[in-house]
């Protein structure tokens, strides 16, 4: 609440004892350069509020529960109420233990030595499927992603590239009291998404394979991924990368409805009979992992980080 000086109260309500309206008394007092409103006005007149009720009873005003500082009690209760899986906001702690939310941020960030970090989005699981994930993961760190045979493992995947991302400019600017900000320094958003392209990227043991550009209004089903992804893969890539040893590859690719329609399968066992390449098989693809692949968390982050450059 504002507080007026005892001057100023005085003289609202030596006017207002005279009949003039609230109104009047606030233009008189705007005049020499005193602000106050109605409302104020309207309290000092009717003695409305705490300091002026007590001292109309001829009382001294006191808090009957003044706000607690940071003392080890209360950052103890802090720290009980914030070491939880969902915390109250800031209001609500304020509330609870009768202080400001500045003093709860203070005593949770300086204190109680805690950072504010947003929580990571995860697929919900039943304990069917965290069976199924953990067998399938400990089979393929078993089987495929040990010792020397990490060389022969390879890993592909697709993405969505927009093209508005490339050469963009940076999203901050450094900024200082003594460098004013240019009026220009924003940053426009466009009034409709930018054209995106479909890319299939290639990481093996031995190097980054070729990036395949998917032609747009394509539908992607088993048909495109055997003709356009895994015969250039398997017919002209993997030979260069390793000459004669087509028998060790192990192809890896997620759970997506055209790597594990049931034509894929066809497809990839007659390679395999042909050529020996063998390839995950669909109930040894962890469940709900869509980001298991070193292209999801690491080659396309790094691809994108480029392009905006």
């Amino acid at each position: 609440p504002i507080k007026f000086s005892p001057e100023l109260e005085a003289t609202v309500r030596v006017l207002h004892d005279l009949g003039w309206s609230s109104r009047v008394i606030v233009d008189h007092l705007k005049k020499s350069k005193k602000k106050i409103s109605q409302s104020g006005v309207c309290n000092i007149a009717r003695n409305k509020g705490l300091n002026r009720e007590s001292a109309a009873k001829g009382e001294k005003y006191h808090r009957k529960s003044p706000r607690p500082k940071r003392t080890k009690q209360m950052l103890a209760k802090i720290a009980e109420q914030t070491h939880t899986p969902n915390p109250l906001p800031l209001r609500s702690l304020a509330n609870k233990f009768n202080c400001s939310p500045v003093t709860c941020h203070r005593a949770i960030h300086e204190d109680l030595g805690c950072q504010t970090k947003k929580k990571g989005r995860v697929h919900v699981l039943s304990e069917k499927h965290r069976k199924q994930r953990l067998a399938a993961c400990q089979k393929l760190l078993k089987n495929e992603l040990i010792d020397e045979r990490l060389e022969y493992c390879v890993t592909l995947d697709e993405a969505w590239l927009y093209l508005s991302d490339c050469n963009k400019d940076r999203d901050i600017f450094y900024w200082s009291e003594e460098n004013p900000v240019p009026e220009e320094w924003v940053q426009e958003k466009p009034e409709s998404f930018g054209k995106k392209v479909m890319v299939v990227c290639v990481l093996t043991g031995r190097g980054v394979g070729p990036i395949i550009f998917v032609q747009t209004n394509v539908k992607i089903n088993s048909w495109f991924y055997i003709d356009y992804v895994l015969e250039p893969l398997i017919e002209k890539f993997l030979p260069k990368i390793y000459p004669n040893e087509l028998d060790k590859v192990w192809l890896h690719h997620d759970a997506a409805s055209s790597h594990t329609a049931g034509l894929t399968d066809i497809c990839l066992q007659l390679v395999g009979l042909s050529t020996g390449l063998r390839f995950i098989q669909r109930d040894d693809i962890p469940i709900k992992s869509p980001d298991c692949s070193p292209l999801d968390f690491f080659g396309f982050g790094y691809l994108k980080g480029r392009l905006a450059k």
